[in-house]
């Protein structure tokens, strides 16, 4: 994965929206210790 790709320019996205709390949801496969 490259950051510099143009597939993740976010360049004219606007801000996050405030409804998204920015917080790791745990699932049947996936941990809340593999969030960053």
């Amino acid at each position: 994965i490259w950051p510099e790709s143009p597939s993740f320019n976010d360049a004219g996205l606007g801000p996050i929206p405030s409804r998204w709390k920015g917080t790791c949801m745990e699932g049947p496969d996936y941990k809340a210790s593999n969030c960053n």
